[in-house]
Formats: C-alpha cells, sequence, structure tokens
C-alpha cells in the first residue's frame, strides 16, 4: 500500500516539509520487504510525474522499458519483486511504479510548492515512477543515476520533482 506524503505534510505542516519528505522516503523503505538493516540507506529519490501525455505504464512496462534502456550500457542485473531493482553489484536503484488516490494528493502538495513555475496543474496526477537511489559517497555509480533520470526524461509527458530539493528537476 503507497501512503501519500500528504498525510505527513498534514501533520507537521509545510514549514518542515524538507525533513518530512526525508522521514517518508526512510519509512517507506523500511517497508519495502526487500529492505534489510545491513543494506545502505537510501537519501536520494525522483518522483517522475506521468501526465496525461504519458503513455500507459505498469511494471511490466517499465521493466521492459528499464531492460531495451540499459542493455548497452555496463554490467547489470533486473530484479522485480516489490520494486523493479537495477543492480550493479549491491548498489540497487528502485523503481516503483505508483497509481492512485495517494499519488494524488502528493501531486496537490508538489503542485503547492512549485506554484507558478509548475508547467502545468499537476494536482490531478495520480500516476508516477518513483526512483530511490542509495547513497554513492565514492561517486562510483554517478553514471548509473544519470542514465536513470536519462531514461525518465525519454518518457513523454513526463515532469520530474525532487523532494528532497523541492523543485523540478531540469
Amino acid at each position: 500500500m503507497t501512503h501519500g506524503l500528504g498525510w505527513l505534510v498534514e501533520l507537521r505542516g509545510d514549514l518542515h516539509l524538507d525533513a518530512t519528505l526525508r522521514i517518508f522516503e526512510q519509512e517507506r523503505y523500511r517497508r519495502d520487504s526487500r529492505w534489510k538493516w545491513s543494506d545502505p540507506f537510501m537519501t536520494f529519490s525522483i518522483y517522475a510525474l506521468l501526465g496525461d501525455r504519458a503513455p500507459t505504464i505498469s511494471d511490466e512496462v517499465l521493466v521492459t522499458e528499464l531492460k531495451e534502456y540499459f542493455r548497452k550500457k555496463d554490467d547489470f542485473a533486473l530484479e522485480f519483486e516489490e520494486a523493479i531493482m537495477l543492480c550493479w553489484g549491491d548498489w540497487r536503484v528502485r523503481f516503483f511504479y505508483e497509481h492512485g488516490p495517494e499519488v494524488e494528493q502528493d501531486s496537490t502538495v508538489i503542485a503547492r510548492i512549485l506554484g507558478a513555475i509548475a508547467p502545468y496543474d499537476l494536482s490531478s496526477i495520480d500516476r508516477r515512477i518513483r526512483v530511490v537511489f542509495p547513497d554513492d559517497d565514492t561517486r562510483e555509480h554517478t553514471n548509473h543515476v544519470l542514465f536513470a533520470m536519462d531514461f525518465l526524461r525519454s518518457i513523454p509527458g513526463v515532469i520530474m520533482f525532487d523532494p528532497q530539493q523541492r523543485d523540478l528537476v531540469p
């Protein structure tokens, strides 16, 4: 079950949204059945909001598209259980296709945060791909992050939002 960030904003108020979003991601990550206490802590996420112009997406479509996009990139593995995971050794990027009222609540909060810089009214968007990246202190996986961002940009009609920076991703 997806929990929207809207309920955290209502509990804590917009003033502390940065910390709230980090807590939100931490709690959601802890609930992921694949997470183990020994895993590196996820600290960076991107929301790819799927507007009206975005194609129909499902977990299966996302798996197919990721395999195709990354087929010529360096050695990686793709796993799919509760999340789609691109793996380079122990370093895993998680992709979650999410839809429904909780996503729409999040989109309403995002629209309020962005205000006039939003490209259009985002508040009714109820589909997204949430990508969660692990720490990469050694910057060994910088290119993998960039490839994942490029993959998201290639989806027609996508609006990318960084909840940590509270801003659009160019």
